[in-house]
């Protein structure tokens, strides 16, 4: 598994709401909700993937995929699941994570992270990695 990233405020990972985190990829240009949410594994970027026919629960089968989003990659004309939600015990709360650019890519030019950017922005948020180490946006 590669490198994770998450977006957080007030140094808790969980202090998302459901609903502010649609109308922030609603609001950003190359991001939105993914088109079918739990139809097969898609087209995703990074988190391995449980294939089916193995015991345990499944990436992809979770009900909470509905909330993941995806960012479009202009150079291959396609968009690709790239924002995973995670609901927590706390009603209506959250954390939504994504995993770092390939090292051959440069972060400024990588899709996935310039959407992170626009979005953290949007929700008030920075961009922590999973040492806990901050990134400016």
């Amino acid at each position: 598994m590669n490198y994770a990233y998450y977006f957080e405020r007030d140094g808790a990972r969980s202090h998302l709401s459901l609903a502010e985190w649609r109308a922030a990829v609603e609001a950003v240009p190359g991001v939105r909700s993914v088109a079918a949410p739990l139809d097969g594994l898609g087209d995703w970027v990074g988190y391995w993937i449980n294939p089916r026919g193995t015991p345990g629960r499944q990436l992809h089968d979770l009900p909470d995929r509905a909330a993941d989003a995806e960012v479009l990659f202009p150079a291959e004309g396609r968009w690709r699941r790239a924002f995973y939600w995670h609901r927590r015990s706390e009603p209506g709360l959250g954390v939504v994570t994504f995993e770092d650019c390939p090292a051959s890519v440069s972060r400024d030019k990588y899709p996935v992270w310039v959407a992170a950017q626009a979005l953290a922005a949007r929700l008030g948020a920075e961009l922590v990695g999973e040492d806990h180490t901050a990134y400016e946006g």
